[in-house]
């Protein structure tokens, strides 16, 4: 009976004692096989992570929102596979798109205009057709540029004013006639959706034919420096652009040493290959 009694005893000693020293050993056991399994793991793993930090500090470093998105997503990524390795993925870089080809692009414009001619007989008013065409290239996709040629012609009622040897010392003599208006430059235009806007540089050359009771028949020739502008919405069908345009035009005789000016503003039609 003693016997039994000293070897429970023993027994409950044992097991209070594993209860004591069990719980550290356990964790002694998880933090040392932790710190083999850091060890075991290659330099590259290390040398990736570095990189990617490093890389990261340098992504939010960026003056942009959108400039330090694609810095980080082009971070690379550190994989470990199931035999320990290491395996770095770099981001995968689309290339870029090719250059745009030029193509050749032509264009013809239909449209009414105001004109406002300044010469010797005053300055009317008119309503006249617009009509011209061009030949260029889109140099981008939502760049064309066109070297452009038009004509119309503008009827003419005025009085021309001439010296006399008595007073009032003028004479009135009814004038009736035609300005014929050729005009020729360099025409740009910009795409943004179906928003387009050109402006244009160019030359006018205004000839003068009519006749004048009590003077005969006038013939008259003025070159003006031209400028324009123009604004409107665009639209295909198929594979042409058609575009509803507002157009404002000034030529100047005195840009280029010349006499007279010409303003006009109206509506057209361009289309467009």
């Amino acid at each position: 009976m003693l016997r039994r009694v000293a070897r429970d005893d023993r027994l409950l000693v044992q097991r209070r004692r594993a209860l004591v020293y069990g719980g550290p050993m356990r964790w002694a056991a998880v933090i040392v096989g932790a710190a083999r399994i850091a060890s075991a793991q290659p330099a590259d793993l290390d040398a990736c992570k570095a990189r990617r930090h490093a890389l990261t500090i340098e992504a939010m470093r960026a003056p942009t929102i959108v400039e330090r998105g694609r810095r980080l997503a082009e971070l690379p990524e550190c994989r470990v596979r199931d035999d320990g390795s290491v395996e770095v993925v770099e981001p995968v870089h689309e290339p870029p798109p090719p250059p745009f080809p030029p193509k050749l692009a032509f264009a013809v414009t239909v449209g009414v205009d105001t004109w406002a001619i300044s010469s010797t007989f005053g300055e009317p008013t008119r309503v006249a057709p617009r009509f011209d065409v061009g030949i260029g290239a889109r140099i981008r996709p939502s760049v064309v540029v066109l070297w452009h040629a038009g004509a119309t012609t503008v009827p003419m009622q005025g009085v021309l004013a001439t010296p006399a040897p008595m007073p009032p010392y003028v004479d009135n003599h009814a004038y009736a006639g035609s300005e014929y208006l050729f005009e020729a430059g360099l025409r740009a235009q910009v795409e943004h959706r179906s928003l387009v806007l050109g402006a244009g540089l160019g030359v006018q050359v205004d000839h003068t034919s009519g006749t004048a009771i009590g003077v005969g028949a006038i013939e008259m020739t003025h070159l003006r420096g031209l400028v324009e502008g123009e604004i409107g919405y665009a639209f295909v069908v198929d594979r042409l652009q058609l575009q509803a345009l507002a157009i404002a035009a000034d030529a100047n005789g005195s840009w280029i040493g010349g006499v007279g000016n010409t303003t006009s503003v109206g509506l057209a039609i361009r289309a467009q290959l």
